[in-house]
């Protein structure tokens, strides 16, 4: 799904969200949908995720930043080199590529430490609605990482588990995040839909 600038055909995606680490860490299950779809000059993209734990959870498009980008994955257990028991964020880069669009109240911005990402109630429900210009998103992603949306070759991870979670030392985080806020939780991978709208 690309934009008007010869990116765009106006396609939708789906990706159901699944589980990462939930069987090393205390919450439930992760779950849910992600659907984005064009509606005129405007991209509609949503996710509705449960089984998070309460709190924001940084929640982002990966993939990889080529001219024409092959196939980002979510990382099954296999993704763990370091054999610590959970995969994190430099190991599902190996295979769900670098994070590109940041899922935020502001996502042309692409602020990757936005404190405005999704947040989970009490039930740990976390739903996330948002619409943008085709050709500004399109523009920003193209200046930032040199790659068109592609968003079917896309994936979007779900990051964070409560701050008291007990993480082996050996699971990564970047600078500014604890290995808490940065640690997958969950991941859908996108693909072409025939649904028109949200």
């Amino acid at each position: 799904m690309i934009a008007p600038d010869g990116d765009a055909e106006g396609l939708s995606v789906f990706g159901r969200v699944a589980p990462l680490n939930d069987a090393q860490t205390t919450m439930q299950a992760p779950h849910g949908e992600v659907r984005i779809a064009p509606l005129g000059d405007r991209l509609e993209i949503a996710v509705y995720a449960r089984g998070l734990e309460p709190g924001m959870h940084r929640t982002l498009v990966h993939g990889f930043a080529d001219a024409s980008p092959r196939e980002a994955r979510c990382p099954t257990r296999d993704a763990d080199i370091n054999d610590d028991g959970f995969v994190d964020l430099a190991e599902a880069r190996l295979v769900a590529g670098i994070a590109l669009i940041p899922l935020t109240a502001d996502t042309v911005a692409l602020r990757y430490e936005s404190e405005y990402f999704p947040e989970a109630e009490t039930w740990g429900v976390a739903d996330f609605e948002t619409r943008v210009r085709i050709d500004e998103l399109a523009q920003a992603v193209r200046m930032r990482h040199e790659t068109p949306l592609a968003l079917e070759t896309r994936v979007v991870l779900i990051h964070g588990v409560a701050e008291g979670t007990l993480l082996p030392p050996t699971v990564y985080a970047p600078a500014g995040l604890t290995p808490q806020e940065a640690l997958p939780v969950a991941c859908a991978e996108l693909a072409p839909s025939s649904e028109r709208l949200l």
